[in-house]
């Protein structure tokens, strides 16, 4: 079994270097999506309020998910 499970790391070892980034923009996406529910929710907000806060979080989201791709591409290019 050790021999098994060395012969897996060895085979995948180069997918292991992604595994931090993806989790910490993981976590960051989880935040903001957070966010944006509150936002949303907030009802002491006016609607010009939500959508600037809204706005800042979409394009945050939008630009971590862009470095998820970046990511996804270098993984199927090795």
């Amino acid at each position: 079994r050790i021999e098994e499970a060395k012969k897996l790391f060895e085979k995948n070892k180069k997918y292991l270097k992604y595994k931090s980034p993806i989790n910490n923009i993981d976590g960051k996406l989880r935040k903001i999506n957070r966010y944006i529910g509150m936002v949303q929710l907030d009802k002491k907000l006016t609607g010009d309020q939500k959508n600037k806060k809204l706005e800042v979080a979409f394009t945050q989201r939008k630009n971590l998910s862009q470095q998820i791709n970046k990511i996804l591409r270098a993984i199927r290019e090795s």
